[in-house]
């Protein structure tokens, strides 16, 4: 199976994780800091969906902490 496509962004209120792919469309993860929200990324798709997933980032931009 093919990862999970992740995408990273700056929302209002922190930062915010979403997944393009139909399945996942729905699934949002935010967090205060871009740090944590990576730190907790893969938690937050376990619980998401039932059982550890591979993801892939889609935009890996360094220095937007």
């Amino acid at each position: 199976m093919a990862p999970i496509r992740i995408i990273i962004c700056r929302e209002e209120s922190g930062w915010g994780a979403a997944s393009p792919d139909d399945a996942w469309l729905s699934f949002v993860h935010l967090a205060p800091t871009r740090a944590e929200l990576l730190d907790t990324l893969p938690a937050a798709l376990e619980a998401h969906c039932g059982h550890a997933v591979a993801y892939e980032l889609l935009n890996r931009r360094a220095g937007l902490d």
